[in-house]
């Protein structure tokens, strides 16, 4: 997604590792919402998905505990 790799450009190193891997692919443990739909880095990795102006996007990290 062109967005995020925009963001860690525009905002440095500390959001490029955020946001994307060494080899620059999108993390596998982020979500990305946009609008109402739900993508994982790893299907954002492997698919294009188009953004239009007012779509509402959000960015979800995986959390885990015990």
């Amino acid at each position: 997604m062109h967005l995020l790799r925009r963001l860690a450009e525009k905002y440095g190193e500390p959001m490029r590792r955020l946001l994307l891997e060494d080899d620059d692919d999108i993390k596998s443990g982020l979500m990305v919402m946009v609008n109402e739909k739900i993508y994982t880095g790893t299907a954002l990795n492997q698919q294009a998905v188009e953004l239009r102006d007012n779509d509402k996007v959000s960015l979800l990290f995986y959390i885990s505990g015990g």
